[in-house]
């Protein structure tokens, strides 16, 4: 973790803060979780700004709790790890003249190079009706919310925010065009550079609410509440907590699928052998045989 600290990629630091999650709930050696403890509060929470991540925030937010149970004499300042925490308010959102001007202008010959395409991909997937906005984001996704921000303010953020992070069609175009052509709307191994930013923005967004609004959730909640991390843990988009070590096939659906499995559990194990070239080897023999249904990391 003190090695990537410093790297400014936060998908990076989503997954990182994701595995150090599930290598703790793996652990009762209370004094290297305690160690893991120490850094992720100096990290994350001691901080003027809390990272502003709703990933990173609930992974390192697990870490803490889990650290908790196990009865470790925490050196914290709980007021700071419990929400809400304190992303800026955001007062100003584009307009969809600005949205229009910046990103919404098709190129004067786009059939001579159809790689520009991918210049205007993020802003037609952060629009209301794209999929993205509708199945991923979801549309009632700020109902929730008491006296939110409209969803086509939030549409415009994300729109902006994604393209600031750096997309740049110089570096990223021609890969953005092309990883996905000939593929629907299923899940992809691989996703645009371009889509990667629009999660960020959007797990960002996020902490906007959290920290800002209060929260009151549809046939839940009978009074508006501040929302808590727990509210999220459906945004996560990976389990760091299960080991995979075989697979088998999905026989309930033409054997068309192969999912997951881990025997371990079956057999009352907790752990994969403690073996780490058998574990190499295991790995080795079966990546070309390899079937993910949606990309994991």
């Amino acid at each position: 973790m003190n090695k990537f600290q410093d790297v400014k990629d936060i998908y990076l630091q989503e997954r990182l803060y994701a595995i150090a999650y599930g290598v703790t709930l793996f652990s009762e050696d209370k004094i290297k979780v305690k160690k893991i403890v120490s850094l992720v509060y100096k990290n994350i929470f001691d901080k003027k700004v809390v990272y502003s991540n709703i990933l990173i925030r609930d992974s390192a937010y697990g870490i803490l709790m889990y650290a908790k149970s196990l009865g470790i004499d925490l050196v914290i300042e709980m007021t700071k790890v419990e929400p809400p925490y304190n992303y800026p308010k955001i007062k100003r959102y584009p307009s969809d003249n600005y949205i229009k001007h910046n990103y919404d202008t098709y190129p004067e010959d786009p059939y001579e190079d159809k790689t520009l395409y991918s210049k205007f991909n993020i802003e037609r997937s952060t629009n209301s009706h794209s999929d993205f906005m509708r199945y991923k984001v979801g549309d009632y996704f700020l109902d929730d919310w008491v006296d939110a921000p409209k969803r086509k303010q939030m549409c415009n953020w994300l729109c902006k925010k994604s393209y600031n992070f750096g997309w740049n069609y110089e570096k990223h175009g021609k890969f953005d065009y092309n990883v996905r052509r000939n593929i629907g709307r299923e899940e992809g191994n691989i996703e645009r550079i371009g889509k990667k930013y629009q999660w960020i923005a959007f797990h960002e967004y996020i902490c906007n609410l959290m920290d800002n609004y209060l929260y009151k959730e549809k046939y839940v909640d009978e009074t508006p509440r501040q929302s808590l991390l727990s509210d999220f843990k459906r945004r996560r988009n990976f389990d760091p907590t299960f080991l995979i070590s075989n697979i088998e096939d999905y026989s309930d659906w033409q054997n068309m699928f192969i999912y997951w499995t881990h025997p371990n559990i079956r057999n009352k194990k907790l752990f994969l052998v403690a073996d780490l070239k058998k574990q190499e080897e295991w790995l080795k023999e079966t990546q070309n045989n390899i079937c993910i249904l949606g990309c994991i990391i």
